[in-house]
């Protein structure tokens, strides 16, 4: 599966990463209303790094996805969102 990730037009510049397996996959800039699509990548556990800079401090969040098959769920299976977790770090 691949990842993506569409800044809002009234947000700060954003750094984002893809992590994949403890190695970063790909690094981007993306600036408010922008948007970066991630390459594919086989491994079913995905994480995407969010840093944010402003004057009020630096913002720092954690996006992990796992595209495991779910459990014993069989209908509309393909429609079936991944799971995900967010953990966002107070502004340091």
């Amino acid at each position: 599966m691949a990842l993506g990730f569409t800044a809002f037009t009234r947000s700060a510049t954003d750094r984002v990463r893809l992590h994949v397996r403890g190695r970063t996959v790909l690094a981007r800039t993306v600036q408010p209303g922008e948007a970066v699509a991630f390459p594919y990548v086989r491994s079913r556990l995905q994480q995407l790094d969010f840093i944010q800079k402003t004057g009020a401090g630096t913002l720092r969040a954690f996006v992990t996805v796992d595209f495991a098959p779910h459990g014993s769920t069989t209908y509309c299976y393909p429609y079936l969102p991944p799971r995900v977790s967010v953990r966002v770090e107070p502004r340091g």
